[in-house]
């Protein structure tokens, strides 16, 4: 199984912040930031899943997962916008979208919500 050493894990959450930050802006990149504050300690080591045959199985999978929906989506649009498809969203969509892969994984993740469900709806009013 692929294990990330914990230098990569730093990486890729210093990465993820600084999408966030280079992406959103005004309200949606204050209420992203105070979600990734509150959840960075869980989110940093979290794996993609619980079974260890799926993908991103391992400590810090969960943010590695993230990253490549991104980059993957962003290519995807690419070869799209290069082959004349017309494109009705924007950038900043594209990549909350990929972002709300988080409201899955803690849908999945059922001890996670038993301990924040009180919490979690303010993050996304």
């Amino acid at each position: 199984m692929k294990e990330l050493t914990s230098e990569q894990i730093q990486e890729n959450w210093q990465k993820l912040r600084g999408i966030i930050d280079d992406t959103f802006e005004g309200e949606r990149l204050e209420k992203l930031n105070v979600m990734y504050d509150y959840f960075e300690d869980r989110m940093v080591i979290a794996p993609a899943s619980g079974k260890e045959h799926y993908h991103n199985a391992m400590v810090g999978g969960y943010v590695e997962h993230i990253l490549n929906i991104v980059n993957f989506s962003t290519q995807i649009k690419k070869m799209w916008e290069d082959n004349g498809a017309i494109i009705d969203f924007t950038d900043e969509e594209l990549i909350f979208a990929a972002l709300v892969t988080l409201s899955n994984f803690f849908k999945k993740q059922e001890f996670w919500l038993k301990e924040f469900r009180p919490e979690f709806p303010a993050f996304l009013v």
